[in-house]
């Protein structure tokens, strides 16, 4: 019989599954050129920014437009389509939580009369995956799907207090970037903030992302206990009070928490019943 890793030296080995990895490879690349601030490129920006010759960039760009991956807009520039954002909204581990959060949140809102942000960790970054504006805070300027750094954000922070070692050190290595005069960038002081999370069970960023912007954040965490997502809220500095947001926050965040054990205890009976 043949090993694991004899047949995965068959498969890899193979011609044709090589060009195809490498396919799939170069289109991830392609669509992976597009980010917040760069929704709209031209042929030329995404092939250098995939580090793809133009020709083979014409390809894959030419395929992903017509499955509608990729729309041209009226200037021409090419932009993330509508098919593709159709399925990305089935992400479980996003729409599971979003819809379970949503009532917490227009709570939270109605209560603070703050925006409020829900996001979890990919990787070395924070991804909003839900959020409500105060129409009238207008300098908020984040968007859902948006990333964000994890240590200049208090959403970001809760989730780094959260992550594993080498998740930190990995952020650490990168270089904590400046985004405000207020952004920590040192990696003592930056330890010493996650250590009062962990204790506090709240993290409080003052303008460390926005020169204007003042967040609380709490944790949420899924049955087992892990923490899997953060809550906040974000308004100016002068719209609340510290000590009672921070109350306020961390009960809408025990809140869901309960909202999503209960929703997985229920999920195997109800999966019984149907069977």
């Amino acid at each position: 019989m043949a090993t694991i890793r004899s047949l995965t030296a068959a498969v890899t080995s193979h011609p044709e599954e090589n060009g195809a990895r490498s396919l799939v490879e170069r289109t991830l690349r392609v669509i992976g050129t597009f980010r917040e601030r760069r929704v709209r490129q031209t042929l030329s920006e995404i092939a250098r920014r995939a580090d793809l010759n133009v020709a083979t960039t014409f390809r894959i760009v030419g395929k992903l437009t017509a499955w509608g991956a990729l729309e041209r807009d009226e200037e021409g520039l090419y932009c993330i389509g509508l098919r593709l954002w159709e399925i990305a909204s089935l992400a479980p581990r996003a729409t599971r939580l979003e819809h379970i959060s949503r009532p917490f949140i227009h709570d939270l809102y109605s209560v603070t009369n703050c925006s409020i942000h829900l996001a979890v960790r990919d990787e070395n970054e924070c991804v909003f995956i839900d959020r409500l504006h105060n129409p009238d805070q207008g300098h908020m300027r984040t968007r859902v799907g948006g990333r964000y750094p994890l240590h200049a954000t208090a959403v970001g922070l809760v989730l780094l207090a959260n992550a594993p070692e080498d998740v930190i050190e990995d952020i650490f290595a990168e270089g904590l970037a400046a985004y405000t005069d207020n952004t920590v960038t040192d990696p003592g002081e930056l330890r010493r903030k996650l250590a009062e999370v962990r204790r506090t069970n709240v993290a409080i960023q003052d303008r460390t992302m926005n020169p204007n912007v003042r967040s609380i954040a709490a944790p949420i965490s899924g049955p087992d206990g892990t923490v899997i997502a953060a809550i906040s809220i974000n308004a100016r500095p002068s719209d609340y009070n510290d000590r009672s947001a921070a109350h306020i926050v961390r009960l809408s965040a025990a809140s869901i928490s309960r909202a999503i054990a209960t929703a997985s205890a229920a999920a195997p009976a109800a999966a019984a019943a149907a069977s």
